[in-house]
Formats: structure tokens, C-alpha cells, sequence
């Protein structure tokens, strides 16, 4: 007979219990954040949004600072990890309910503006945040090590350079500046807001290249960035117009959830519904699989 021998395979599901436990309590702040900011809202508390969040993330980390379980590498390896699982579940909706709200009229009529900040106004920030830590930084502690380089700055400066104008645009829809007339201060707020993004993540992918590779900002490496840049941007502008124009074709023609009964739809549209949810999702995931 022959003796039997036994491989010590991982688990695939070893650490399952830890990992409920990050994601309990990343759903779990997501809801306490919904109940806090929309109490806040209906009793007329002037708080904006983003102050009340970051109040609440200030304080479940304090109070998970108290358990002995918890310390820094417990909030490191829970950064690390959700960092993916953000990415790919929710900037795909965020950005698409941006699109989605934004009327295109008032988007075009306002486009000059729009593509000047998004562009122009990101690159300029992300210029001037990464040159103030190259230079800055070292000024005011000069024992810094290791020292950061200037790829590593600008990847910095063009990641923070993505704003999100939240509590301005609430602000202008309390002051009704749609109805009052100044509309293209709203829309261009907005659409820049949206096309920002894509810019600043489009950045930080080129400068965080020249990081991995060891590089640094040259000439070449300028054209390089200049190169990387467009690619990026002009392939993840034609994957998302393919995809926004087939989901047209097919919500348009397909004619999905016609005929059947309302039992049969949960008295809405459940087809059409997981097409908005596919769309939101597909061209997102093909620009990231493409690279």
C-alpha cells in the first residue's frame, strides 16, 4: 500500500470571520452616516454633509481605538483591503449617477469652462500640491527619510487634486441659483466636478507608472507621462461613449419588461433596471481591464 500523503493546502476560506467583521463595520458607518446626515437635514441643522461624515469617522475611530484588538496594523490592513473593493464597487455608480444627473444642454452650454478648470485648473493643482511637498516638506523637517521623490509628489498632488463639491452644490441649490439665474455657475461647478475626476485619476495613473518603474521626471519621462495621459483618457472616453450609446440602443429598442404582468415586475421595471445597474458598472470594469 501506498503511504498516503497530505499537503497542507490553505483554507480559502480561513480569516472569512475577520474579514465579515471589516466589511459589518464599513456597512455599518455607511448607515450611520445616512441616518446622522438626513436627520441633521430634516431638523435644519447647518451642518454640511462632509463635516457630519468625517465627525463620525473621527469619533468610530476613537471608539475603536479603545478596543485592545484594535491598533495601527488593524486599520492598515482594513485601508488595504477596502481600497480595491471601493474602487471597483463604488466609484463605477458614483461616477454614473453624476452622468446620469447632469442635463446635457445646460453641460454643453457651460463647456468652455467646464473643460478649462477639469483640465487646465487639476493640472495647476497638481503642480503646485506635488512641488509644495518636494520642496516644502523637506524645508520644514530636514530629517525626513526616506525622502520622497518628485513622481511620488505629483502622484500625491494629482490624487488630491480630485474634489468633490458636495457641500458647495448644496449650498447652491438652497440659494435656487438655478432659478435666479445663474445657472452656469451651478452647471459649470458641477460639470467639473465630474470631469475632474477623470482627469485626476487619469493623472495619478501616469505619475504612480513612473513611481512603480523606479523613475524619474525628466524629459522623456514628460513626453512619456504627456503619452500615457492621452491614452488613457481618450481609451476610457471611447469605451465609456460605446458603452453609454449600446445601453441606449438597448433600453430603447429592446423594449425590456414590456408585457408582463405587474407581479411579474415588482410594480417597476426590472429589466431596465439591471441594465442602469450593468451600465454603471461595464465600462468602468473594460476601461480598467484594458489598462
Amino acid at each position: 500500500m501506498m503511504p498516503t500523503t497530505t499537503t497542507n493546502n490553505p483554507d480559502p476560506l480561513d480569516g472569512l470571520s475577520l474579514d465579515a467583521t471589516d466589511v459589518l463595520a464599513l456597512f455599518g458607518l455607511l448607515a450611520a452616516t445616512l441616518v446622522v446626515n438626513n436627520i441633521l437635514q430634516k431638523q435644519g441643522v447647518p451642518i454640511p454633509e462632509a463635516i457630519s461624515t468625517i465627525a463620525i469617522g473621527v469619533v468610530a475611530g476613537a471608539v475603536a481605538s479603545l478596543f485592545p484588538s484594535v491598533n495601527r496594523n488593524t486599520f492598515q490592513k482594513l485601508e488595504d483591503t477596502t481600497a480595491r473593493q471601493f474602487m471597483l464597487i463604488f466609484v463605477a455608480p458614483i461616477i454614473f449617477a453624476e452622468g446620469y444627473g447632469m442635463k446635457s444642454h445646460r453641460f454643453f452650454e457651460n463647456i468652455s469652462r467646464i473643460l478649462t478648470h477639469a483640465f487646465l485648473g487639476t493640472f495647476i493643482s497638481t503642480l503646485v500640491v506635488g512641488m509644495a511637498v518636494f520642496y516644502l516638506v523637506p524645508a520644514f523637517d530636514p530629517g525626513l527619510t526616506p525622502a520622497l521623490s518628485l513622481a511620488e509628489c505629483l502622484s500625491f498632488g494629482a490624487m488630491i487634486s480630485s474634489t468633490d463639491p458636495v457641500t458647495t452644490l448644496a449650498i447652491f441649490k438652497e440659494m435656487h441659483m438655478v432659478e435666479n439665474g445663474l445657472s452656469h455657475l451651478y452647471y459649470s461647478v458641477l460639470g467639473e466636478s465630474i470631469l475632474n475626476d477623470a482627469v485626476a485619476i487619469t493623472l495619478f495613473s501616469s505619475f504612480s507608472s513612473v513611481v512603480t518603474n523606479n523613475g524619474r521626471i525628466s524629459a522623456d519621462t514628460s513626453l512619456e507621462i504627456l503619452g500615457s495621459f492621452c491614452e488613457n483618457f481618450l481609451s476610457s472616453l471611447v469605451i465609456g461613449v460605446l458603452g453609454g450609446g449600446l445601453a441606449s440602443l438597448v433600453l430603447k429598442f429592446g423594449r425590456l419588461g414590456r408585457g408582463g404582468s405587474s407581479e411579474e415586475n415588482f410594480y417597476f421595471n426590472v429589466p431596465e433596471l439591471g441594465v442602469a445597474i450593468a451600465t454603471a458598472y461595464l465600462p468602468f470594469l473594460a476601461a480598467e481591464a484594458v489598462g
